[in-house]
């Protein structure tokens, strides 16, 4: 019996133990896995796991999971990230029951250095101590046969298999660089790592069994992208143990920011890959801020006794970190606005106080002027701009205000007053360029513009906080620009145009969801005599 059961565990082992180093097929979910690196290429602190069955033969399954966390290290003045430090916990257990038992746990560090505009180089280091043991509870009692009787629970066979486990340490380092847009998401990456450097003794027998050295190249570049699609082709190479293996494909972004409001900030992702001579995997994945859930399924190109199928899922919970310098500086402008606020309110009440004391029984005689409102009206089909002659007060002494709102598209403004009036143009990420709808209205506000040389106009533009400052502050003085240029071609004189930037000083909301950062992107217009 003792020779059987060795023989059966020798089956295994020489099927599991040495078998070659794999991926999960959804390996974002287990990042440490495929590069140590990966883990400081964020800002954000994430947490999840990821679950494998895969059926192999109607007796022997293997069953595997990884838990891992990391957590960036932002510096406390400039709240610049320079490095992380990450876990994991990982566990796989191989057939009849579970008869080896290997346990995993990881520690890694990382340090990152900026080589571009939204460019990260990280290089990391992994050190992992590993249990491996084998559990015969599934396979025999463990209780000696007494003939005529059966097992009897208190004699012992004998055989002590608890001997048959090993303990070791395992070394792993990678470098991965990495270029993201200006919403944080992956434009493209490339990166190489080795596992498993040290080559330890992984025996559970006498003599020597070094592990192998594993070898990981991967890579992938954005090759499309519109405002609701994108495509990221990308590629894993693995090689461990004199084989290797290929897995390429691509992953399908589709955004729901215009499906529902609910939805604003969320995608679904379909990974679609092929590994080279095993099979393919297709994968659904639903991504938001800051969540992330999966799942996957193998089909193998040709069923085999070592593969018939395998399933995954997988779930990452994710956090942006920022230093304490940064929520302060964010803190102490919106206070520093609300008192801005509060003095301008004060000064409009004073100033209403010292009219009413000035003519307390008579109302001056308002002027009255003809200017162009617009108007937009909607139909089944299309929205159509049109022009209308409207009267307005003007805002002298003892004049009373016209409240008219009137919107088109993004665009909400009151009207053409005396008195400041602000106008918001909404802008896409990473983007400067104005849409045809702003065009069509700038023509017309042109046209108002015309008729009334004395208003004058102030332009300044806003970003989010993704991305530097000075980054920032160039892409807002570009997008207030852009409008400018475009009143300076509709021969609007230089004289009458103020145009500026703020970067991300001043947001309308706290940049918190990809829905709020948007709110933020933006030019603000004010007109006034």
């Amino acid at each position: 019996m003792k020779k059987s059961i060795q023989f059966i565990f020798l089956f295994i082992l020489s099927t599991a133990v040495n078998a070659q180093y794999y991926q999960y097929s959804q390996y974002n979910y287990a990042s440490q896995r495929v590069n140590p690196g990966a883990i400081s290429l964020s800002n954000y602190a994430t947490a999840g796991f990821i679950y494998r069955r895969q059926d192999t033969s109607p007796d022997l399954k293997l069953n595997s999971f990884v838990f891992s966390a990391k957590y960036p290290i932002i510096a406390k003045n400039g709240g610049k990230r320079w490095s992380s430090i990450g876990f994991s916990v990982a566990e796989d257990q191989t057939g009849l029951g579970g008869v080896l038992v290997a346990n995993e746990l990881g520690l890694s560090y990382a340090l990152n250095f900026a080589t571009g505009e939204n460019q990260t180089l990280s290089i990391g280091t992994k050190i992992n101590y590993q249990s491996r043991k084998v559990n015969t509870d599934a396979l025999f009692t463990g209780s000696q046969y007494v003939a005529g009787s059966g097992f009897g629970s208190e004699l012992n066979s004998g055989e002590d298999f608890a001997d048959f486990n090993t303990n070791f340490f395992s070394y792993s380092g990678g470098i991965i660089w990495q270029k993201n847009d200006r919403d944080g998401r992956r434009n493209r990456h490339l990166g190489i790592s080795t596992f498993d450097i040290n080559q330890p003794n992984e025996s559970l027998f006498e003599g020597e069994s070094p592990l192998p050295s594993t070898f990981v190249l991967e890579g992938g570049y954005r090759v499309f992208e519109n405002q609701l699609l994108a495509i990221y082709p990308e590629l894993l190479y693995t090689y461990s143990n004199a084989a290797s293996a290929l897995n390429i494909g691509a992953v399908t972004r589709y955004s729901l920011d215009d499906i529902n409001p609910r939805t604003a900030g969320s995608a679904i992702e379909l990974h679609t890959k092929y590994l080279l001579n095993e099979g393919v995997v297709l994968g659904i994945q639903f991504v938001r801020e800051g969540l992330s859930i999966g799942t996957s399924y193998d089909i193998p190109l040709h069923r085999t006794v070592a593969h018939s199928g395998a399933f995954e899922i997988g779930l990452e919970l994710n956090k942006l970190i920022e230093s304490r310098y940064k929520v302060k500086k964010r803190n102490a402008k919106k206070i520093k606005r609300k008192r801005i606020k509060k003095v301008r309110k004060s000064k409009r009440k004073r100033r209403k106080r010292k009219k009413k004391k000035k003519e307390p029984d008579t109302k001056r005689k308002s002027e009255t002027k003809k200017v162009k409102e617009i108007v937009t009206k909607n139909s089944e089909d299309n929205s159509q701009t049109i022009i209308e002659d409207k009267s307005i007060t003007d805002l002298s002494e003892g004049s009373e205000e016209v409240n008219v709102t009137t919107t088109i598209g993004n665009i909400k403004h009151e009207p053409l007053l005396l008195e400041p009036t602000q106008l918001v143009y909404y802008f896409d990420f990473n983007s400067s360029n104005t849409e045809k709808e702003t065009k069509n209205y700038l023509s017309d506000l042109i046209e108002i513009l015309e008729k009334d040389e004395y208003i004058k106009i102030k332009i300044v533009g806003h970003t989010d906080n993704v991305g530097t400052e000075a980054y920032n502050m160039k892409l807002s003085k570009q997008r207030a620009k852009e409008i400018s240029d475009q009143l300076l071609i509709g021969n609007i004189a230089s004289d009458r145009i103020r145009s500026d930037g703020k970067g991300e000083m001043e947001p309308l909301s706290d940049n918190s969801t990809a829905e709020k950062r948007s709110q933020n992107r933006r030019v603000e217009i004010t007109l006034y005599y």
